[in-house]
């Protein structure tokens, strides 16, 4: 197979484009999105009875084709038969886009961060620190260059390994670009 490394080296994310010199038009990019999803394999919650919606705002440089970085705040909040739990977090992640920017940009995303906030109806339960690990494979699709559309399949983990929240949720939001630097402005 002449291809197979190629896509070896795709997968893992060494692209090409990650190597090209950045393309700053637009450089940074503020994602608000919302989710639905369900808390699996934890201790204290039955994915089939259990639920939770979700709710992100990242700010991100994206002043690569084919990467970008940011911090992203995080909230959760779970239900089941009258207990309800919620954990914010925020979290320093990385965003690669194997392809770089076009109309379609599929993506994964990798975050690691800290509880910063919790709360919970029994108090017993309530986390008093925690770290925060997310895993995205997501598809942005851009409307123009200023404006995109933001969907995900999002798995996360909140906690103490030992007692952790693993939770997996769709995810969709806007994304919204901005900043040109004053060399994309210089050639206008």
């Amino acid at each position: 197979m002449r291809y197979g490394s190629a896509w070896i080296i795709l997968a893992l994310g060494f692209s090409p484009c990650l190597w090209a010199e950045p393309r700053p038009a637009y450089p940074y990019a503020v994602t608000l999105d919302g989710g639905y999803g369900r808390p699996v394999a934890t201790a204290g919650f039955s994915g089939r009875l259990a639920s939770g919606t979700d709710g992100a705002l990242d700010l991100e440089y994206r002043g690569w084709d084919c990467l970008g970085l940011g911090v992203g705040l995080n909230y959760l909040a779970v239900n089941q038969d009258g207990f309800s739990e919620g954990l914010g977090s925020l979290d320093l992640f990385a965003r690669l886009v194997p392809f770089g920017r076009a109309t379609w940009e599929p993506y994964a995303l990798l975050g690691v961060g800290s509880l910063v906030a919790a709360s919970a109806s029994d108090a017993a339960r309530v986390r008093d620190a925690a770290s925060h690990a997310s895993l995205a494979l997501g598809l942005l699709y851009a409307i123009d260059p200023r404006w995109a559309v933001d969907g995900a399949l999002s798995y996360q983990t909140i906690g103490p390994f030992e007692d952790s929240l693993n939770y997996l949720d769709v995810r969709i939001g806007l994304q919204a670009r901005f900043g040109a630097d004053s060399a994309a402005r210089r050639s206008e």
